[in-house]
């Protein structure tokens, strides 16, 4: 199954180029979860970060399918 990636902000550092923005395709496992997917772009599980699958925030646990869009991106605060 293929997903997208795109990575924002300083987890560009684990994009293979190092862009600001990262965007890929991978091809993955059918089985693979959020968590798997973290840790084969070898992003800490204890790195601040948020995941979002299609639009949802997403835990380590979530089963990704095929065709899924994938953002990672550091949390942001504010008020």
């Amino acid at each position: 199954m293929s997903v997208r990636v795109q990575l924002f902000a300083y987890l560009s550092r684990f994009s293979p180029t190092g862009q600001e923005k990262f965007e890929l395709e991978l091809e993955l496992e059918p089985e693979a979860t959020v968590g798997w997917l973290l840790s084969r772009l070898k992003i800490p599980s204890d790195f601040e970060k948020m995941v979002l699958v299609n639009g949802r925030q997403a835990n380590p646990s979530i089963r990704l399918a095929d065709g899924d869009d994938v953002f990672i991106f550091p949390p942001s605060a504010g008020g």
